[in-house]
């Protein structure tokens, strides 16, 4: 396994998917998503009574306009892209920016740009459960 691997299904990737996991919600890893033009996978699907997250790893901005593809053909509720530190997430940002990314058909359109605790956090602060006795 080399190091990006281990960064991305180890270290970032691992710990999100557990803690979705804890909040019983339904995942489910490498979500093969497909239309005419495009294929490709989304690394953790997340799903939950109505909500549907599509959950990406990113360690640099390369492939971001891919994850909002693929989030908008699997037609979720969020996308959540995952990076290793506040500077892949500025650099993010500025992706997404710079291609002014208009016409997004997901259900919500929402896009969150974050670090692995700030995804853990907002599981567990966004979505918790509805019966505390669960």
């Amino acid at each position: 396994m080399s190091r990006g691997q281990h960064l991305h299904n180890k270290v970032l990737l691992k710990p999100v998917e557990e803690t979705f996991q804890d909040f019983v919600w339904e995942t489910i890893r490498e979500f093969y998503v497909r239309d005419e033009h495009f294929t490709g996978f989304i690394d953790l699907l997340a799903i939950k009574d109505d909500t549907t997250i599509a959950v990406e790893i990113e360690l640099s901005s390369r492939r971001v306009l891919r994850d909002v593809r693929k989030a908008e053909i699997a037609n979720t509720d969020e996308l959540w892209i995952v990076v290793p530190n506040s500077v892949v997430a500025r650099q993010v940002k500025r992706a997404l920016q710079n291609q002014k990314i208009k016409g997004i058909n997901m259900k919500k359109n929402s896009i969150f740009i974050c670090t692995k605790s700030t995804a853990i956090s907002r599981v567990s602060n966004c979505f918790p459960p509805k019966n505390s006795a669960e």
